[in-house]
């Protein structure tokens, strides 16, 4: 049994020439649908792609650009389709099947089906066309094909090369993570799997441009939301201000709580002076507005010992740790730059999210142990 975090050896699909892992009953999920529908997966096919199929080749259409080649005869004809009607006393569709081509491959050479496209457009807004769109029953056409017809017959290996093919030229089949960029600093790093997209790269990159923001011009709902705290200190109740303003009673109770929420940090900013114009404070919130950060970001200084626990705290020493705080984070990153990684910058995981590079990890880290000491520490105080 392998030990934790290492993989044991993976268990292959046994349907033919099938490298995918095993889901259910030894086949990979999409062999075990197949074999449920009756297929027969495990066993070689009788013709798989490019065997010989008559006069040509089992799921190719030898298209030469001017004709077609009839798999029966071995004749070259502009339409195969209108063919093999007459001539071999088959449908389209049953030699499609005889000669492994897919349901939808046209039977016709380049040449007619470039002047069946251009007849074809040049039908587009005519009368004719306005008569159809307004008689047509969408619908009606899809009630009419039963499950057979939706699924196919059996698998198509024209189809899957085609796919595989178109799917290699578009860059589909490799996974490459997506770099986000600091607004503040410029760092980059590799957002983790169900985490929501961060416009900064660190608590203080974040308090300085929340400060930024909040110092920019008012929004344009700035006048609304003074009339409605007005209004709701002379008592006007949350529901009328919605009807009045047409928002819900919940955002009016957002506005009003969120200007409550200012004045008392205002309140809690007036500090006495001392006689060298020295602040102190002595609240988390009033120390964190002073020098434009969260409190999450004082309480992260008191963590790493850059600010001492228990106030009160001086307008000096708060400064002096929010700047050192800022070099730390600079010698961090200098330090990160300098021993390189071992993955390049962007690289994703086969089998995780995230980036694998070491400071993508390192913060990974990092963050997940401020969140579950944060945790602690709530069940703690419970």
């Amino acid at each position: 049994m392998p030990i934790r975090g290492e993989r044991g050896p993976v268990e292959i699909c046994e349907a033919w020439e099938c490298d995918r892992p095993q889901h259910a009953r030894r086949l990979c999920l999409m062999h075990y649908k197949r074999e449920q529908r009756g297929v027969d997966v495990r066993s070689r096919p009788e013709k798989i792609f490019g065997d010989p199929s008559g006069h040509g080749l089992y799921g190719v259409l030898d298209d030469d650009g001017t004709t077609v080649l009839c798999h029966e005869c071995g004749q070259r004809f502009e339409s195969v389709g209108a063919h093999v009607g007459g001539a071999h006393g088959m449908s389209a569709a049953e030699y499609k099947a005889r000669h492994g081509l897919a349901r939808g491959t046209a039977l016709i050479s380049q040449a007619s089906h470039q002047r069946r496209s251009e007849a074809s457009k040049a039908r587009l807004g005519s009368a004719g066309w306005r008569r159809f769109e307004a008689k047509r029953d969408p619908l009606a056409a899809s009630a009419s094909r039963d499950m057979d017809q939706l699924r196919g017959s059996g698998v198509r290996a024209q189809t899957q090369a085609s796919r595989a093919e178109s799917s290699a030229k578009k860059g589909k089949a490799t996974r490459v993570g997506r770099v986000y960029e600091c607004v503040m600093c410029g760092a980059t790093w590799c957002q983790f799997g169900g985490a929501r997209q961060a416009r900064t790269c660190s608590y203080e990159c974040w308090a300085a441009w929340e400060t930024a923001v909040s110092m920019q011009e008012a929004p344009p709902n700035a006048d609304r939301d003074r009339q409605i705290r007005d209004a709701a200190a002379q008592g006007v109740s949350a529901t009328d201000l919605a009807a009045r303003y047409g928002v819900t009673p919940d955002r009016i109770r957002q506005i009003v709580r969120r200007d409550r929420k200012d004045r008392e940090a205002l309140l809690m900013t007036e500090v006495r002076e001392h006689a060298d114009d020295e602040r102190t404070f002595y609240t988390q919130r009033a120390a964190a507005a002073y020098v434009g950060r969260s409190d999450t970001a004082l309480r992260n200084w008191i963590k790493r010992e850059i600010l001492p626990p228990d106030p009160p705290w001086f307008a000096s020493d708060l400064v002096w740790a929010r700047d050192e705080a800022l070099r730390r984070q600079a010698r961090q990153n200098e330090a990160m730059r300098a021993l390189g990684t071992t993955a390049e910058h962007g690289t994703v995981a086969r089998y995780s999210y995230g980036c694998r590079c070491d400071a993508c990890r390192a913060a990974s880290s990092d963050e997940r142990q401020y969140y579950r000491e944060r945790k602690r520490r709530e069940q703690q105080g419970q």
